[in-house]
This record gives structure tokens, C-alpha cells and sequence, in this order.
């Protein structure tokens, strides 16, 4: 299939836990092919997260993100088998510990509008 939009995807997942009224806030994304792209994954941890912890010690939130580039130049091919490894990044592992708190599309156009 010829395309010429690139496609990226990750998640960012959040762990909060509660120590003695504090809490300690560490972020990790699972593709690190576009860590360039979120480079500002420090200012979630200054976020107040009571409200969503629901009297829990440790709890992981994950935020799934989409990145569509468009307007590329090159006229390449895109494989349909390749698909699955590009989408693999939306999704984490043990997601049964975890609360989903939605996705991010960004969209991106290459083109130059005068």
C-alpha cells in the first residue's frame, strides 16, 4: 500500500505511590523511537494525583498517544505486515494494575503554508 503519512504511537505510563502524604510521581514511555517528540513527560509529575488514587498506595495510569505525520515527500510502501509492530506501542503489559486515562492524537503536516 503506498502512504505517505507517517505513523508513530506509544504509551506514557505514570506510577504514583503514596508515601506518608507524599507522592512520588515517575513516568516511562514504551518506544523510544519518539522520546524527542515528549520531551516535557517531567511536567506530569507535578500533577496532583489524590483524587485519582482512590485511597490506593501504588497505582499506574497510562496515556496511549498517536503521532500522524503528514505531507512526507518520498512516495514509500507501506507493508501491511509491518502494521502490528508499529501498533504494539499503544498497549502495555498488566494492564489489570493500571487505569487508562485515554489517548492523544497529535497530527503534524510537513507541508509549508505561505
Amino acid at each position: 500500500m503506498k502512504d505517505s503519512t507517517a505513523i508513530y504511537s506509544l504509551s506514557i505510563v505514570i506510577s504514583v505511590t503514596k508515601q506518608r502524604k507524599k507522592l512520588n510521581v515517575a513516568t516511562e514511555l514504551n518506544n523510544e523511537q519518539v522520546r524527542s517528540f515528549f520531551v516535557g513527560t517531567e511536567a506530569l509529575k507535578k500533577l496532583d494525583y489524590n483524587k485519582l488514587m482512590k485511597g490506593r498506595k501504588e497505582s499506574k495510569f497510562v496515556v496511549s498517544a498517536y503521532i500522524l505525520v503528514y505531507g512526507s515527500r518520498s512516495d514509500r510502501v507501506v507493508k501491511l505486515s509491518d502494521v502490528p509492530a508499529a501498533l504494539k506501542f499503544l498497549f502495555v503489559q498488566n494492564q489489570a494494575d493500571q487505569e487508562n486515562l485515554g489517548t492523544v492524537l497529535l497530527e503534524v503536516d510537513k507541508k509549508v503554508y505561505h
